[in-house]
């Protein structure tokens, strides 16, 4: 399979601040030397505003971030490679034209360079449409299932990890664009879950047994209960689909819609509302804690005073 031929690099690329120039392959054995080990994550854009957003979140918590749109590559076994077809050539112009923080650390580097073991762990971000439609986004999922590789899905991803898993995402009761909620954190860190339903579906295999690279654990150490967030959907995942696979660790307080996923057994998680937007609280500490079961272990330390300055709660 061939790399796209548009002339243009294809993957942007955000190095850790003060990361020495050199290639690519240098850049990587740079990292995993650095002091504050470095996490390198792949972020799958499905052309949404935020996705800039998130990525600068990620950065200054220490990690080193590689973004690729939806349509660019295709999961080829175990591996990433380029997609033969995408809808909007144009699109990578955009990411490559990105100017980054203006210190020089943006890079691109063409999609055909990179390997799906390069990373630790892979966010898919926010998009508009139904997560059937994202792209890449759902067969990424699943790889990283089949690998043990740590996920986020934020929004969309949080949808498609629900369908990936067998679980139905439908038109949410109430449409909340832009609106906060005070989310209170269920299962791992809270009361036991009562959403499930007793007719959940059993899923495919998708690896459960898989060798886990990082840490299967909370994404809400050190987040109050409740806290406040900020929710841009018209969708919802249906809780009485969930199967066992999926605990909800999260809900909305005004409106019972699940807020947060994670897998039982793999580092496999799941966001509703919006970590990166200025009104939701512990934003900073949530991507943090990602890092970390990610393997970077600097990440938690990183965030202290980064949060915004949100109330405890809405009410």
């Amino acid at each position: 399979m061939t790399p796209l031929d548009n002339g243009h690099d294809l993957v942007s690329r955000f190095p850790e601040d003060g990361e020495a120039d050199g290639s690519a392959e240098g850049a990587r054995g740079a990292l995993r030397r650095d002091a504050h080990d470095a996490a390198h994550i792949l972020v799958v854009d499905n052309y949404d505003s935020f996705v800039y957003t998130i990525v600068s979140y990620l950065r200054t918590l220490g990690a080193v971030v590689d973004v690729l749109r939806n349509d660019a590559i295709a999961v080829v076994g175990c591996d990433i490679v380029p997609a033969e077809t995408n809808s909007d050539s144009s699109a990578f112009v955009k990411n490559s034209d990105f100017s980054g923080d203006g210190d020089g650390a943006f890079r691109t580097r063409d999609v055909e360079h990179v390997s799906f073991a390069d990373y630790d762990g892979v966010l898919i971000s926010p998009g508009p449409g139904a997560p059937a439609n994202a792209g890449v986004s759902e067969d990424m999922i699943r790889l990283c299932a089949r690998t043990g590789t740590p996920m986020l899905g934020v929004c969309l991803g949080l949808q498609a990890l629900a369908e990936v898993y067998g679980a139905s995402v439908t038109h949410a009761a109430s449409i909340r664009h832009g609106k906060t909620s005070d989310i209170e954190l269920l299962g791992v860190n809270g009361r036991s879950c009562s959403y499930r339903g007793d007719e959940a579906s059993p899923t495919e295999d998708l690896g459960d047994s898989a060798e886990v690279k990082g840490t299967v654990q909370s994404m809400f150490e050190g987040v109050p209960n409740p806290f406040v967030a900020t929710r841009y959907h018209s969708l919802a995942v249906d809780p009485h689909t969930l199967p066992n696979e999926l605990e909800v660790t999260a809900r909305a307080m005004d409106d019972d819609t699940v807020q947060a996923l994670q897998h039982v057994a793999l580092p496999l998680y799941g966001v509703q509302f919006h970590p990166e937007s200025i009104m939701s609280g512990s934003g900073y500490r949530i991507f943090a804690n990602w890092l970390g079961i990610c393997g970077q272990s600097s990440a938690v330390g990183r965030s202290y005073g980064l949060m915004p300055r949100v109330p405890a709660i809405s009410r």
